[in-house]
């Protein structure tokens, strides 16, 4: 060994990595399993991101609902509602299965949801509302109520608890569709309006069709029922027998709401009267 290689600080001969040491498969081989993680990670945001895209669809379905209702093709306007409605159904489990919250936080998932949730439950049955004439008149201010009342609900904070709705949701896309296909007197959708408007400020406890412990029964009622829906829109099936037959969802969910507020209110300490009962379970001051 020449002596100049003395001064090279390596130390001991045996520290010198030799030529083909085991050194190097082991560093190709962490190299291997860090190109196999990065290739997870995009293969993992690729899926966030068509989950959100999936969410967004909904977005152009309302603004195909709205187009279709200014050239008044209600069947058609509430054909994409009913799709929309699917589609709400179910981008959540799809978002929480692919973890767009940690492959994809810029976009916050809820705020999308809640503001294509505001277009095609509120936004355009107001507006077919308005052009159809089903509500009582003044028809506009009718349609303002259901606008500001859903406002107010959807700008709250505790608008969830868990699995349940605070407050009443803003399903003004059903109400308009039955009331629009089952031509009920104006003074009974406007009783059905004004229920709807005040249980939205009235603090209880709603289930989520897809949260609660019984989302497989809302799921094997509900969608039998949007299926019915959607073949009275098609022209598939007459509009009066199948659309009685369908409101068995919104009778049951009904039902279900009228059970949870029974439950909660036999649950109330025994002691205190019925008025603070009732007074505790519209606050939400649970002893």
């Amino acid at each position: 060994m020449p002596a100049c290689w003395s001064k090279i600080p390596f130390g001991p001969k045996s520290a010198i990595p030799a030529k083909n040491s085991a050194m190097r498969p082991a560093a190709s081989q962490a190299t291997r399993v860090a190109t196999r993680s990065v290739g997870r990670l995009t293969w993992a945001r690729c899926a966030a991101a068509c989950a959100h895209g999936y969410t967004i669809t909904g977005g152009i379905l309302a603004l195909s609902a709205l187009v279709a209702a200014a050239e008044r093709n209600f069947d058609q306007a509430f054909l994409f509602l009913a799709a929309a409605l699917g589609i709400d159904a179910t981008d959540g489990i799809i978002a929480r299965h692919f973890g767009v919250t940690k492959h994809w936080p810029n976009i916050d998932g809820e705020k999308l949801d809640a503001l294509i949730d505001f277009m095609t439950f509120v936004a355009v049955p107001a507006f077919i509302a308005t052009l159809t004439g089903i509500l009582p008149r003044p028809v506009f201010l009718w349609a303002s109520a259901m606008v500001v009342a859903s406002l107010v609900r959807f700008s709250r904070r505790d608008t969830k608890d868990g699995g349940r709705f605070c407050y009443f949701p803003s399903c003004w896309n059903v109400l308009i569709f039955y009331a629009f296909y089952l031509e009920p007197p104006r003074i009974v959708v406007g009783a059905f309006v004004t229920t709807m408007v005040v249980l939205m400020f009235v603090r209880g406890h709603f289930p989520h069709p897809m949260m609660h412990s019984t989302r497989r029964w809302h799921i094997a009622i509900g969608t039998p029922a949007l299926a019915m829906g959607i073949g009275v829109l098609l022209g598939m099936l007459p509009a009066r027998p199948w659309l009685l037959l369908s409101f068995a969802y919104p009778l049951f969910y009904a039902a279900q709401v009228i059970w949870m507020t029974v439950w909660d209110l036999a649950h109330q300490p025994p002691t205190s009267s019925l008025l603070r009962r009732l007074t505790a379970l519209i606050i939400g001051n649970y002893p």
